[in-house]
């Protein structure tokens, strides 16, 4: 009883919504939304949510998809004659979806005796073995209209609205024609019946294409553009970052260079943030990324550094190596030798012993 229920409610929505169409324009509109309401309908029935089973899921799908040729029919005549379609041809039209209707409201009052009656074979036959001869009939109206519009039809054609409905004359020929081809290859039967599956998803397609194909190209487009200006932007981004953390590498370099500050005890972080501006982390980041290491670990080699390169002036001096570390800057011995070890490999002790057996080699020479 629900679904009758609300099958009369759908059958009041149409006719008001039919009754205050003011232009040919929402009459076109009302057509398609018709269709491929209609459409959708079929294919959530057939293949994804059942609202009937057996025989009146076909009786309820055949209807429709019949309603769906006659009301591209009308969609055409709108077009090509650019009248409004009177409420006899709209009746004519829902015909076979009303007939369902009717059926479906003697079901449900009288299911027994309609299932045994004369109503019952008739709505059998009309359903399963008449729906190619109805959609010929579809199609010879289509034809018969496109003759007399054949002298306007080329200027005609040029509206996406008319490319629509030859489209969907198209689709109708190449729907029976499949029929036929299976009556004539298979069984004569299917002749009869067109395939329901394929005339759906077709419908659905080309109506959905042709009313959203152009927005959903424009939203595409939209999309890509916008990836466009993110990738530019991220690019700029990355660029002006680059710029700014080699400016402040700069700087920081020559704090740390100027007047040796790099071989102070008390010399670390801190001066660097009074100085700069930047935060300990920005800092350690520009380090990161430039050198692979913190702060403390570019500063320990740097000290090293320059170890190395003012060697043979602490050898002549006869420095010891805890004498080194604190006129490096390191804060005890340890941190030295770890800093040495890390940069040359060996032990602080080892190469100094070998650089001042060498310069004493060197000197006696």
């Amino acid at each position: 009883m629900s679904i009758l229920i609300i099958l009369t409610v759908i059958l009041l929505l149409i006719g008001i919504y039919y009754v205050n169409i003011s232009s040919l324009r929402e009459e076109r509109g009302f057509f398609l939304r018709m269709i491929f309401s209609a459409a959708f309908v079929v294919f959530l029935n057939q293949f994804i949510f059942l609202f009937f089973i057996g025989t009146d899921q076909q009786f309820l799908n055949s209807a429709l998809a019949l309603s769906i040729a006659s009301l591209s029919s009308l969609y055409l005549r709108n077009i090509l004659f650019e009248q409004r379609t009177s409420i006899y041809l709209l009746l004519l039209a829902f015909f076979p979806f009303i007939l369902f209707y009717v059926y479906y409201f003697l079901f449900v009052s009288f299911s027994e005796k309609l299932l045994y009656g004369e109503v019952y074979h008739m709505l059998d036959f009309f359903y399963q073995n008449f729906q190619s001869i109805l959609l010929a009939g579809s199609i010879a109206y289509d034809f018969f209209m496109l003759r007399i519009a054949r002298k306007e039809l080329p200027e005609i054609v040029k509206s996406v609205d008319a490319k629509l409905g030859l489209l969907m004359v198209l689709l109708k020929v190449l729907i029976l024609g499949l029929a036929i081809a299976s009556g004539l290859t298979s069984h004569f039967g299917m002749m009869f019946k067109f395939p329901l599956g394929i005339f759906i998803m077709l419908n659905i397609m080309i109506i959905f294409y042709f009313r959203y194909g152009k927005r959903l190209k424009m939203l595409f487009m939209q999309v890509k553009h916008a990836q466009y200006i993110r990738l530019y932007l991220a690019e700029r981004e990355a660029l002006e970052q680059e710029e700014k953390e080699r400016f402040y590498l700069e700087k920081l370099e020559q704090i740390i260079e100027k007047d040796q500050n790099f071989l102070r005890t008390d010399f670390g972080m801190n001066d660097l943030v009074r100085i700069t501006k930047l935060n300990k982390k920005e800092i350690q980041q520009i380090f990161k990324s430039n050198f692979e290491c913190s702060f403390s670990d570019y500063l320990k080699r740097r000290r090293i550094r320059y170890c190395l390169a003012h060697l043979r002036h602490y050898l002549e001096e006869g420095q010891s190596i805890h004498s080194l570390a604190l006129d490096l800057g390191f804060k005890n011995l340890s941190s030295f030798v770890q800093a040495f070890k890390k940069e040359v490999g060996r032990s602080p002790y080892i190469h100094l012993r070998e650089k001042r057996e060498q310069f004493l080699s060197l000197k006696g020479h």
